[in-house]
């Protein structure tokens, strides 16, 4: 290949690369499908056929709307652009973590996370938090390998707080467990 063809497709890989990547001047739907869109490239490189959405949560670990809301729309936009791997149908998913008394939070140590792979049969779970700052709340997305907790990819997002987003931050989701923490000195 020229140097001029390889500096071609040089800029063509950074320019789609800027596009797919999400910024704080987009809503939070264009800001979710680049997301997804690159968490889906990093999860099939990583060859990962299977992967589960749980709950996001606010930084003590406590499941809130916005962060159900926020994982729906996550794993509805992956499973859009998932030629390579299945979402698990959150519900679905809900309903095994019930069964089998595992927390909904978005904590999870490598023992949790390995067990909630085998029940729902997942080979990656995605996992969020969400910090609000200002004008914007920022949501931290991580997708681990069940099999070691190890993040496969990682990515954030400032979401405008427009007055959706505010009513979605009001309200408090009840009754939820949290998943076990790590304790120190314990692994």
């Amino acid at each position: 290949m020229s140097i001029v063809g390889a500096r071609t497709t040089a800029s063509l890989a950074l320019l789609l690369a800027i596009n797919a990547a999400p910024s704080a001047g987009q809503g939070y739907e264009q800001q979710v499908r680049g997301l997804a869109t690159v968490v889906g490239q990093k999860l099939t490189a990583a060859g990962k056929e299977t992967v589960a959405v749980v709950d996001f949560t606010d930084l003590d670990g406590k499941a809130t709307w916005l962060g159900r809301f926020l994982a729906e729309e996550v794993s509805v936009a992956l499973g859009a652009d998932a030629p390579t791997f299945e979402v698990i149908e959150r519900t679905q998913l809900r309903v095994l973590v019930q069964e089998h008394k595992l927390g909904a939070s978005g904590l999870l140590d490598p023992q949790t996370a390995r067990k909630l792979g085998q029940i729902a049969g997942v080979q990656a779970i995605t996992t969020g938090t969400l910090t609000e700052f200002g004008d914007s709340v920022r949501l931290s997305l991580k997708v681990l390998d069940v099999n070691t907790a190890r993040v496969i990819a990682s990515s954030t997002v400032d979401i405008p707080k427009t007055n959706a987003i505010q009513e979605l931050l009001a309200k408090e989701v009840g009754g939820l467990p949290a998943l076990p923490r790590r304790q120190p000195g314990r692994g």
